[in-house]
């Protein structure tokens, strides 16, 4: 993903798009609009998305998941892409998601240090929860090299 952000559209998103063909290249357009001291990230879902239930795939929502833990402190200005690793997370599966609605994580940082992030969110469709999960970035202070 890059620093820059597009424009804002209708509801108040802004999006992020990985400027190379990289894995996280598959998201496409995420969507993040900050909400207080939360931000809700959104993306598209669809049949590429899909398990063999037709229901969002659970792998698919776990690397949503590692993207919202580093989309939700940018939006916010608190970290910049390639400046901080996942250094732990989990998640709690509650419910089914849906493959013809957007899926959007609502994620809040609960604590920063010097060199670390916590955050805690959940995933939802329309109020539903589907995910809960929690995770920790370790931030650099310097580029690595």
């Amino acid at each position: 993903m890059t620093d820059a952000a597009l424009e804002p559209d209708g509801e108040g998103f802004v999006g992020w798009r990985s400027p190379r063909e990289d894995f996280n290249a598959v998201f496409g357009l995420i969507r993040a609009r900050v909400e207080g001291e939360r931000v809700r990230c959104r993306v598209e879902t669809g049949p590429a998305r899909a398990n063999g239930m037709d229901m969002i795939h659970g792998g698919f929502m776990l690397a949503f998941l590692d993207q919202v833990l580093f989309v939700a402190p940018q939006a916010l200005g608190r970290v910049r892409i390639g400046e901080a690793v996942t250094l732990a997370q989990s998640s709690q599966f509650l419910d089914a998601g849906r493959i013809d609605q957007p899926l959007d994580a609502v994620v809040e940082i609960l604590r920063e240090t010097g060199r670390l992030l916590f955050l805690r969110g959940v995933m939802e469709q329309e109020g539903r929860l589907l995910l809960s999960f929690e995770g920790t970035l370790r931030k650099f202070s310097a580029p690595r090299g």
